[in-house]
């Protein structure tokens, strides 16, 4: 990413991150739900190969985030609601790339356009600069959204889409003030779309001779795992499972005052093998780690194929990650009614009782809402908490500047210690 500056750095290293594109067939058979990529390459998916009207709209997502039944579900909504626009999908293999292009189009002067007959403006990362609004909605990791806010990257949703229900955990990491910092009077930057969980993953074989297999954060400090431990390369969460482990929050706001925080991250630096976040689940195949730190998503699709694996929600709860719908500061405005449909989709009772199975993560409803779908099976394949580890579990929310620099200088100091 292009954002070299130390508040940029402090944000944005504590953000999550798809890590590795695992092409491995998941539970509930991916393949079988998921358009291919090449598929989607090849060009338009929804709303014919004709003519493109400009204000058509335009989703920008992750890989392995948007299934086929979500497509179909918003072209039956929008042919029911008279509109003759289509959607165009565009999928990238990295996180990173999406927070690139919020802040390429920023610099777009707002009013430009280009050509009709010129492909790539259809395509948001190939769009020839000087390219001009777009109606766009894309994917954004909770934890950048801040960032993007206090940028002036993405615009607010103007309106709460008819049946979002909002409740405190929600409104504490989308209802922000133009500083990115949450607020009650503040606008909505962000529709949830689905949320997980940080887990812990391991090699039953490795610990057979233990007694004992991982179940909670305190266990990453046995002696016994000393060196045996890939840990995410992500401040927020490591510095975070330590002050959970400590009684405390991930949110803490001084997290420099808390007693023995320094010293349990010192020893647990001693415990890593690794820090990463991407194919951070190779030296667990390899046998040179016995546990890892892990998203619950990648780590379902790994299960699927890797039975040499399993994985743990930790008992006294963890870090919940979720995936929002936001608009590019420079979305264009007539597209908006296309937008807020198709935000609003994981939140209807029909659709969201199969997006665990489609995403292997959990819909945006389950998380405050109705979860009577959220079955002990469900729970279990897509490594939920329980009802009762929801309520220790937590969102990682926006913090000042001031704070983040605490996690960085924590961090640094952390990664220094030696034995």
């Amino acid at each position: 990413m292009a954002l070299q500056n130390p508040e940029a750095r402090a944000e944005l290293k504590g953000n999550r991150s798809p890590g590795m594109a695992v092409d491995l067939e998941p539970r509930w058979g991916r393949r079988q739900w998921l358009l291919g990529t090449g598929a989607i390459a090849a060009g338009l998916l929804l709303g014919g190969c004709g003519r493109r009207n400009p204000n058509d709209l335009t989703v920008l997502a992750i890989e392995n985030t948007v299934p086929a039944q979500l497509l179909q579900a918003f072209q039956r909504l929008a042919n029911a609601q008279g509109a003759t626009r289509g959607i165009h999908l565009t999928l990238l293999d990295q996180a990173e790339l999406l927070m690139q292009q919020l802040q390429d189009w920023q610099r777009d002067p707002a009013g430009t356009t280009i050509g009709q007959g010129d492909w790539r403006s259809w395509i948001p990362f190939l769009r020839p600069a000087g390219a001009g609004p777009v109606g766009l909605t894309g994917l954004l990791g909770h934890e950048w959204l801040a960032g993007a806010v206090r940028r002036g990257w993405i615009q607010p949703w103007p309106d709460r889409p008819a049946g979002v229900t909002l409740g405190d955990r929600w409104q504490s990491v989308i209802q922000l003030n133009r500083q990115g910092l949450p607020d009650r009077a503040g606008s909505l930057w962000g529709i949830p779309y689905r949320w997980g969980t940080t887990v812990l993953v391991y090699r039953p074989d490795r610990f057979a001779a233990l007694g004992w297999e991982p179940r909670d954060w305190a266990d990453l400090w046995r002696p016994e795992l000393r060196g045996k431990v890939v840990l995410l390369d992500r401040p927020r969460e490591v510095i975070g499972l330590a002050l959970k482990r400590l009684g405390r929050s991930y949110n803490e706001a001084q997290p420099q005052s808390v007693t023995g925080l320094t010293a349990a991250l010192a020893a647990l630096n001693q415990q890593a093998l690794i820090y990463a976040t991407q194919d951070y689940l190779q030296p667990l195949l390899l046998g040179d780690a016995w546990v890892a730190v892990g998203w619950s998503h990648e780590v379902v699709t790994a299960l699927a194929r890797q039975r040499s694996l399993r994985a743990v929600v930790p008992q006294s709860g963890t870090a919940l990650w979720a995936d929002l719908w936001v608009r590019p500061v420079h979305a264009a405005p007539e597209s908006l009614d296309l937008a807020t449909l198709w935000a609003s989709l994981a939140w209807r009772s029909d659709i969201a009782q199969g997006l665990a199975g489609w995403l292997d993560a959990a819909p945006a409803p389950w998380l405050e809402g109705d979860r009577t779908a959220m079955t002990a099976s469900v729970q279990r394949d897509v490594l939920l908490p329980t009802p009762e580890q929801l309520d220790r579990c937590e969102l990682l929310q926006p913090l000042p500047i001031e704070s983040l620099r605490q996690y960085q200088d924590l961090w640094v100091a952390m990664r220094r210690s030696v034995a």
